[in-house]
């Protein structure tokens, strides 16, 4: 447990955004690794995204209040959800009018060739990456060294 001066206050430790995305990699490169495993980490969802995701993929076709209903969450979280959803391409908004005036918004998923196109061009970026930090990790490790050094040697401390 994390804790500050009072050892009873517990305080949850601020991690940065790469460890949960190294996470993600990892879990993504075990040998159990599934599709949704896969939506994940290259769309950066949370789990509740990801379920919001296959619910709406299991229905077809929602709205926000259909989908929140169905899953038992708040309509405001639900619309969040379905904001990133739609910003990363895996679902569309549609918005439709009624008869009486006004309108609503139909979400839908993407279809699923659409999500393996374009999740085989996010696993090539993700390999060109990491390809690229492979070859400039000479020079990188060389850089962070010596700007270490100079940090020490800024504060007067010599010492390794």
């Amino acid at each position: 447990m994390w804790s500050c001066q009072d050892p009873t206050i517990p305080i949850k430790p601020r991690i940065p955004r790469y460890f949960s995305e190294l996470d993600s990699l990892n879990t993504l490169t075990r040998s159990g690794a599934t599709c949704e495993d896969l939506l994940i980490c290259l769309y950066n969802l949370a789990p509740a995204e990801s379920d919001f995701f296959y619910e709406l993929a299991s229905m077809g076709s929602a709205t926000v209040d259909e989908l929140s209903e169905r899953l038992g969450r708040d309509r405001t979280t639900i619309h969040r959800g379905l904001a990133k959803l739609v910003s990363v391409g895996l679902c569309y908004k549609e918005s439709r009018t009624l008869k009486d005036g006004g309108y609503y918004h139909l979400y839908t998923t993407a279809r699923l060739q659409e999500i393996k196109n374009e999740a085989r061009v996010k696993v090539q970026e993700l390999v060109g990456n990491l390809q690229r930090l492979v070859d400039n990790l000479d020079r990188d490790f060389q850089r962070a060294l010596k700007e270490r050094s100079d940090r020490r040697r800024r504060r007067g401390n010599t010492s390794v």
